[in-house]
């Protein structure tokens, strides 16, 4: 399995638990996906590049903010 993965389900069972003795599965795969979703947009934003406010960067940026808005993550 991909490290990145293992580490975001390491960091959702982490952050879930705190305030918590034990976080329900639901939770932790809630801040899982989370998580995922919001590496996914990182990556989109990474291919940016130098060349901000060109029509690429606009068609990046936009591609991450649907992303966001289809799976409701709040920063």
């Amino acid at each position: 399995m991909n490290e990145k993965i293992i580490e975001l389900y390491a960091q959702a069972k982490q952050s879930t638990k705190q305030g918590r003795m034990n976080a329900s599965m639901g939770v932790v795969a809630e801040k899982f996906a989370e998580l995922i979703v919001k590496e996914c947009i990182g990556v989109v934003y990474n291919e940016r590049g130098t060349d901000r406010g060109s029509d690429r960067d606009f068609t990046i940026v936009n591609i991450a903010l649907k992303i966001d808005r289809h799976f409701g993550v709040e920063e």
